[in-house]
């Protein structure tokens, strides 16, 4: 299904351009704390034909168990990673 590659985070603290910190290196979460943000890249890969529904789902369910976000998927009908967050996101989309 693809996957989050994580370039940039903040934890709603303040924070100082000069310091050392790898603001990448943290868990990969599909939602920042509170205040926080996220700067990320993500891809998302082209549904396998002939894929039962039921194995979709519980693939798409597992991914975002386990960046901490399955209750987020609210209205899959459409496509088994439809999710809903309390977050603005801006997306770039690329394709080949």
């Amino acid at each position: 299904m693809g996957g989050l590659f994580e370039l940039w985070n903040t934890d709603g603290e303040s924070i100082t351009s000069t310091d050392d910190i790898d603001r990448a290196d943290s868990e990969i979460l599909l939602c920042p704390p509170e205040n926080g943000t996220k700067f990320r890249y993500f891809q998302i890969n082209p549904l396998p034909e002939g894929v039962p529904k039921e194995v979709m789902d519980q693939i798409a369910h597992d991914n975002f168990s386990q960046v901490g976000a399955a209750h987020t998927r609210v209205d899959t009908e459409r496509h088994p990673a439809m999710h809903k967050t309390e977050t603005i996101d801006y997306i770039i989309l690329l394709k080949r």
